[in-house]
């Protein structure tokens, strides 16, 4: 004889041990016209170490940050903002760690909803007084069923107060009065309830006439009523209601059956189109003839509204008696036409759906999160994350930029081609010392997508002006002035802050501007005469596109006076030459040089011969030429 062992392993839990249940998701109803936005589904565990959770959509798994709609808080699925056609169906909730996994109970995610009553006016019910009457409630569409139903009379909230004369169905919501009297008379209006979101509505009021008779007799019992025909298949059960008057009576139900059930023999099909094309789908059916069918055409659960959306659909139906068919045409197809199509082949007893998935592949999204960094004179780096491709492979990218009231343009960009798969560029050719924003647009083989959204703006670093002032001029003024005029850079090429102008003339070949004013002597064995040689220094200026105006100098002449120190008398000479010998006696003088032509006398130059080797004379304008004299003893 052979045994079977169990053997049971009692863990303690300072050693681990796998995830147990606390706390598991339950069936939940969420009210379409709920202010939450949100539903939260349960899952707690205990586990050593901590578990880790993970979420199954219809045993699909969720993945979380992939869809806005979910996320983690501890173990708990949370979904915002709630779509019927992405988030009905049932959770189930996994837990893991290194000892193992646990699945959860599944639990439903359903949407609960109660339309208003129709707007149309209720007919009068004329009823004698002494005969049995009904009004109709006919609830209006709801999920789910389980409404509880009430009557008002004339206003809000006098409800009708229920006995042995008056009985109010929970299964259809009609209201019996068994024995109609004169007080019955009034407006009735049907109030419907549903517990499970938590919301009420009520019918139109129904005038009920109670019709007096001259003479009061017995009428046997008899309630008129226009109810909808029921119809149900062969083997399948049907619940009719009939209220008990007070009168004994007779009833006789008539009841139709049908033997043959509806079935699809022609199903719609696959297809995969773009952007802009057309497709149909078929459906047909074989239902009894004795049977009214109609076709619904819904996308991913919700029924096509073709009037409103006439632009892009069309139905086409053909019934006849045993066989029906429908044709669903889209046209001008767009990205949001895709998903599951249903066709609902529906008479008053059954129905019976069959679907197809319309894949549809069109231009990618726009990029994501357009970032600008490595900034520089003329070129930054901009970087972005890929939208989707709508299932078309990307294959490149353009970058736009924008400056200050101007239009987006395409930018320079470093490589020249941005490959489908790259997530970053440099953009090249760009003004020093402006405002820019970038934006990023994809391309696949289907067209281009629209732009992403604007980056920050940013500012390129600051570099040296390369355009120069035009239509120089000048001239007029005093003696001892030059005028000069041109038109100044515009503020785009200023290429940064502190922008200004230098003006240069041109005395011989080259344009000069002068730093300074220094003077040097040396002083020779015999302090008898000094030779004061006077020469130019000049700085090129280096400065691309600086653009001459020739202007008519006159020659320019020496002067040089020397005088003792402390006195105020000396004496002037003038020579074109770059020397002049002086006649000196000994002692301190002060010796005085400055330039002269037609148009004035130039800034002065002063040194002091007191016994020195050299003298040196600093001069702060740096527009005047400067000169270096040299003063020799002989």
């Amino acid at each position: 004889m052979c045994f079977e062992s169990l053997t049971v392993f009692f863990s303690d839990e300072s050693s681990g041990f796998g995830p147990v249940f606390e706390e598991q998701p339950v069936d939940t109803i969420y009210p379409e016209e709920s202010p939450e936005d949100k539903i939260i589904m349960n899952c707690r565990t205990r586990a050593n170490p901590p578990a880790t959770y993970r979420w199954r959509l219809d045993n699909t798994e969720i993945v979380i940050g992939n869809d806005d709609h979910y996320s983690l808080m501890g173990g708990n699925l949370v979904i915002s903002f709630p779509d019927k056609s992405k988030h009905a169906g049932n959770y189930s909730c996994l837990a893991s760690n290194e000892y193992g996994t646990l699945v959860s109970q599944k639990a439903s995610v359903q949407f609960g909803y109660l339309d208003m009553f129709s707007s149309d006016e209720r007919q009068a019910v004329y009823v004698k007084e002494g005969q049995g009457a009904v009004l109709l409630c006919a609830p209006p569409p709801h999920f789910p069923e389980d409404l509880s139903f009430r009557w008002m009379l004339n206003e809000f909230p006098e409800f009708i107060l229920l006995d042995k004369r008056r009985f109010v169905s929970q299964t259809t919501g009609n209201l019996y009065i068994s024995t109609v009297r004169a007080s019955d008379s009034g407006n009735y209006s049907c109030f419907v309830s549903s517990p499970s979101i938590a919301k009420s509505v009520f019918s139109k009021f129904i005038p009920l006439v109670p019709i007096a008779e001259r003479s009061l007799r017995k009428y046997p019992a008899d309630i008129k009523v226009k109810s909808a025909d029921t119809y149900t298949l062969l083997g399948q059960n049907v619940t009719l209601e009939c209220f008990q008057c007070p009168n004994n009576h007779s009833e006789h139900l008539s009841m139709s059956l049908s033997s043959d059930a509806t079935k699809i023999t022609l199903a719609p099909s696959n297809a995969d189109i773009s952007v802009g094309e057309s497709t149909r789908m078929e459906c047909a059916a074989s239902h009894d003839p004795s049977l009214d069918l109609t076709f619904i055409w819904s996308l991913d659960a919700r029924a096509i509204d073709f009037d409103q959306d006439r632009e892009h659909y069309e139905r086409k139906t053909v019934i006849s008696a045993g066989t029906s068919s429908s044709e669903l045409l889209i046209s001008n197809t767009q990205l949001r036409h895709a998903g599951r199509y249903s066709c609902t082949a529906q008479t008053p007893v059954d129905n019976v759906t069959v679907s197809a998935e319309l894949v549809v592949r069109g231009p990618p999204g726009p990029p994501g999160g357009v970032r600008v960094d490595g900034v520089m004179t003329s070129s930054v780096r901009v970087t972005w994350s890929h939208g989707t491709d709508n299932l078309s492979p990307i294959s490149k990218y353009s970058v736009q930029d924008v400056r200050a009231q101007q239009e987006w343009r395409d930018a320079s960009t470093s490589p020249v081609n941005v490959e489908g798969n790259a997530e970053m560029s440099s953009v090249i050719n760009l003004t020093p010392w402006t405002e820019y924003e970038f934006r990023v647009i994809a391309t696949n083989t289907l067209g281009t997508g629209p732009p992403s959204d604007p980056s920050p703006t940013i500012t390129t670093r600051e570099a040296r002006p390369v355009v120069a002032p035009s239509e120089i001029g000048g001239g007029g003024g005093t003696s001892r002035e030059l005028t000069i005029t041109w038109t100044p850079v515009q503020p785009q090429y200023y290429y940064g802050s502190n922008f200004g102008y230098i003006i240069a003339f041109k005395p011989h070949k080259e344009w000069v501007i002068i730093e300074s004013m220094r003077i040097v002597m040396t002083k020779t064995h015999k302090p008898s005469q000094v030779t004061f040689i006077v020469l130019y220094t000049k700085t090129i200026v280096h400065h691309p596109g600086l653009i001459s105006s020739r202007f008519v100098l006159n020659r320019w002449r020496q002067s040089v006076l020397y005088r003792p120190e402390g006195q105020p008398n000396g004496v002037l000479y003038t020579t074109v030459k770059q020397s002049i010998d002086l006649p000196m006696k000994k002692g301190d003088y002060l010796v005085e040089v400055r330039a002269h032509s037609e148009g004035g006398d130039g800034a002065v130059a002063q040194v002091r011969i007191a016994g020195k080797t050299t003298f040196t004379l600093e001069h702060e304008d740096r527009f005047w030429r400067c000169f270096y004299a040299k003063v020799t003893y002989k």
